[in-house]
């Protein structure tokens, strides 16, 4: 309990015969009862709440007798005055305490829902793997056998294999962990932060455990758009099959070099990371050295993107070599939705696949903005540089953004 100096007696002690109904006998008894003696044991909003109550019942009595001692100042024989602002200080003090410890709670409740739900994410994600590794090892066996495959539904459950890879991803970057969970009761209703969660170990269980679903949804991927090929007339002898079986391997050479991408684009991400905690972490005093450490880092996510892009455009943008040999194929008599189904299969496997690298590029550079906003904090010469710093990250982010365009979703 907070170190309290009043007492019901002390006040009938100090107390103004002309000072009245002030409550605070009651009040200070309630106080003394209703409070533990450590504040940190109170362990539920309700119990916070109620010595909150009790603290606040007992700040009005002193208010009230405050006010009647400075009426009638000439009966104050005792120091009645300076003793009930001296009980106001420790009162004030002690309700800040428990605000502390009901905020404290109301995070520690914030937490566990976080980790529920990034358990949950775990949970899907290992059952994904479960079922991928099933139906993929099944799925390779029949196309071997030569038998009939259906494709609709095994799609379905890829597609959900996908959604639940793309939910881990979300789980293993920070501000798409902070987007998974800000709509959650404690934030999105409560008001916390969401930004003082910190990601909980079980995020790491998904980074490694969403490595293996990756590898399982390319390969089942992979399968299913080569029984999707081999069900169509795409082995067939005429110009408009040789015209699509040309496309699809276009995809398929496409989404091989994309696969390259992603890893490095994890590799960066990382790269990214620990460089900017080392540059907030640095005790160098010439801080043109860490600006250069920043510079270096966004020219190498820049090369990346620069590339990166290049490739994908081919595929994802109007213009693009493969988009454009995909747009007048479907122009031509013959191309029905049996030679389509095969390419839009690919094409989808595509655009998966260079979602794995766009996710960590921004995250990356996200975490090299704050970079870049730690080192401008430091005001004087230091700031200047870093404007120039900023202004050419922006200028070099445009140019990409221009000469590629928005990326297709």
């Amino acid at each position: 309990m907070p170190m309290f100096s009043f007492t019901e007696k002390e006040w009938d002690k100090i107390r103004p015969s002309s000072v009245k109904k002030t409550g605070i006998g009651d009040a200070i008894k309630g106080v003394l009862k209703g409070l533990p003696n450590d504040i940190k044991s109170l362990d539920t909003d309700k119990e916070c709440e109620k010595a909150i109550a009790l603290l606040n019942e007992l700040d009005k009595a002193l208010d009230n007798a405050a006010g009647q001692l400075k009426k009638n100042a000439k009966d104050d024989k005792h120091g009645a005055a300076g003793k009930v602002k001296d009980w106001q200080k420790e009162v004030t003090e002690a309700a800040q305490m428990v605000a502390l410890q009901k905020n404290k709670l109301a995070y520690k409740l914030a937490e566990e829902a976080v980790e529920e739900k990034m358990n949950t994410i775990l949970e899907q994600v290992e059952d994904s793997i479960v079922q991928a590794s099933r139906l993929t090892t099944t799925l390779t066996k029949d196309i071997r056998d030569g038998k009939t495959i259906d494709v609709p539904k095994l799609a379905i459950d890829l597609q959900n294999f996908r959604n639940a890879l793309r939910d881990g991803n979300k789980a293993t970057t920070r501000s798409s962990f902070i987007g998974l969970i800000k709509f959650l009761d404690p934030f999105h209703k409560d008001g916390l932060d969401v930004k003082k969660i910190e990601m909980p170990k079980v995020c790491k269980q998904i980074e490694t455990k969403n490595t293996a679903l990756e590898q399982l949804c390319d390969l089942m991927g992979e399968a299913l758009a080569d029984a999707v090929e081999a069900q169509s007339n795409v082995q067939g002898d005429g110009p408009l099959e040789r015209e699509t079986k040309n496309l699809v391997d276009l995809y398929k050479q496409t989404n091989q070099t994309i696969k390259g991408y992603a890893t490095r684009a994890k590799q960066l991400l990382s790269q990214t990371t620990r460089g900017v905690t080392a540059v907030k972490g640095s005790q160098e005093t010439d801080t043109s050295k860490l600006i250069t450490v920043l510079g270096k880092l966004h020219d190498a996510l820049d090369s990346y993107e620069d590339e990166m892009l290049a490739e994908s455009y081919r595929s994802r943008n109007a213009a693009g070599d493969i988009q454009k040999f995909y747009t007048d194929l479907t122009k031509k008599p013959g191309f029905g939705p049996e030679l389509n189904g095969v390419v839009r299969d690919w094409r989808s496997t595509v655009f998966d696949t260079v979602r794995r690298c766009t996710a960590p590029i921004a995250e990356a550079k996200k975490v090299l903005d704050e970079g870049v906003e730690y080192l401008a904090s430091m005001g004087g010469t230091t700031a200047s540089q870093v404007d120039t710093l900023a202004k050419k990250i922006d200028t070099d982010r445009r140019a990409i953004a221009g000469k590629y365009g928005a990326a297709v979703s």
